[in-house]
């Protein structure tokens, strides 16, 4: 027989209630008449069914008002918590979801702290501080927080002061604020790079008049120089600069206005070797540089410049991944096996720049090619870097892929369609 303890509540009541009547009636039956005995036993009976009744709708009115407090709490898209002597008492589930963790795991946090960039714990802690002495009753502010793998998320919170037990407490709701304000990050960079736009537009007339009177003065100094000497040299290196200055502006006019390039017959070996002494000086003397490059590449079809962009990014990218120096290498080779199972090319160029980096991580690697993200300093990098390289590749026709192992660096694999004949030649 089941402990009275563990019977329900209205079951224990109304027991209680039996029991006494019970002991009055038998003992007024030693006084009262027999026939009166047995209406008293008919009005405790009667009286101890109303009682269980009552009380057990209102428990079970109590059980259902805190299921649907519990569902409206635990399904919420905001996280819910309670926060007293500085962890957390109560942390909904959606809270766990948002910074990666469990419930439990959030519970045996020490400081709630743990949760909150370091450069935001100041302002976390006096807030608390604050609403917990009672300076104000509510409160709602913003701060950047660490999920469980690493990563950076902006969240707002709204909390207030409640007292449990006798103690203060906070209770408060949290929102993941990330990709909004990644959306205000981007529209703020589109405006900028509008801006830039614009002022390309603007000056690109006017620099190509300059570049056309350098190259033009060029060719008629080429017509009287010498066929061999330091003069003919001298010339034919200024032309070649005025040609790269006009490159470099069809380079920033095709990213920020999104134009096509202008796709010529290319040999990449010689493109990644004419680039290796601009690669070497933007690496420095603690980067080595190591060409391997396939002899008989077919040639493929893409604009010169942009290409030299795809290689110079990937080069940047790598150097700040190798801060205390490393290897590169630029790989060059044709290969038949498509680089996803949807490609319709059966011949492929692949262009291969491979890093001794740190690597990079598996938690952010989908997002890498976005738009504006970065992992860097606010003031080394704006995110376009990657971004630039894929758009390029994709608007070539050509794939991009990426292989990374942490501590062991990272390669980008640039597939691009071989041209015309040569593609006929390697199905066969």
């Amino acid at each position: 027989m089941p402990r009275v303890e563990r019977l329900p509540s209205y079951l224990r009541i109304a027991l209680i209630y039996v029991l006494v009547s019970a002991a009055w009636i038998y003992l007024s039956d030693q006084f009262l008449d027999r026939f009166q005995t047995v209406k008293g036993w008919l009005f405790v009976l009667g009286s101890a069914l109303l009682i269980y009744v009552l009380v057990r709708r209102e428990v079970l009115g109590r059980q259902h008002s805190e299921e649907r407090f519990r569902t409206l709490v635990e399904q919420s898209l905001v996280g819910v918590y309670l926060i007293q002597q500085g962890r957390f008492t109560y942390a909904s589930p959606r809270l766990a979801e948002i910074f990666g963790f469990s419930v439990a795991e959030l519970l045996a946090l020490d400081s709630v702290l743990a949760l909150v960039l370091p450069e935001d714990r100041p302002l976390v802690e006096e807030n608390l501080r604050r609403r917990v002495e009672g300076e104000v009753e509510a409160l709602r502010y913003g701060f950047r927080g660490l999920r469980k793998d690493g990563s950076l998320l902006h969240v707002e919170v709204y909390g207030r002061r409640l007292a449990f037990a006798g103690e203060p407490v906070v209770l408060g709701v949290l929102l993941d604020v990330t990709e909004r304000k990644l959306t205000q990050e981007r529209y703020l960079q589109a405006q900028k790079l509008e801006a830039v736009a614009r002022l390309a537009g603007g000056v690109a007339h006017d620099f190509n008049n300059v570049l056309s009177v350098i190259t033009g003065a060029t060719d008629l100094l080429l017509r009287d120089a010498p066929g061999a000497g330091p003069i003919r040299a001298d010339l034919e290196e200024i032309k070649g600069a005025a040609e790269r200055g006009a490159a470099l502006v069809r380079q920033l006019l095709a990213f920020s206005r999104r134009q096509p390039g202008e796709p010529t017959v290319l040999d990449l070996n010689a493109v990644i070797t004419e680039l290796e002494p601009i690669l070497r000086r933007l690496l420095g003397n603690r980067m080595e540089v190591v060409l391997d490059l396939e002899r008989s590449l077919h040639p493929a079809t893409a604009d010169r410049s942009q290409v030299e962009q795809v290689i110079m990014n990937l080069a940047v990218n790598a150097r700040d991944a190798m801060p205390d120096g490393g290897r590169l290498t630029i790989q060059t080779a044709s290969v038949s096996d498509p680089p996803d199972s949807k490609a319709s090319e059966a011949a492929w160029v692949m262009i291969a720049v491979s890093d001794t980096g740190h690597g990079i991580p598996e938690a952010i690697r989908e997002r890498i090619f976005e738009p504006f993200f970065t992992t860097k300093d606010p003031d080394k990098g704006t995110g376009l870097g990657l971004s630039t390289v894929s758009d390029i590749v994709k608007r070539a026709g050509g794939a991009i892929r990426l292989e990374s192992t942490l501590g062991a660096g990272t390669t980008f694999r640039i597939y691009l369609p071989v041209l015309g004949e040569e593609r006929r030649q390697a199905k066969a």
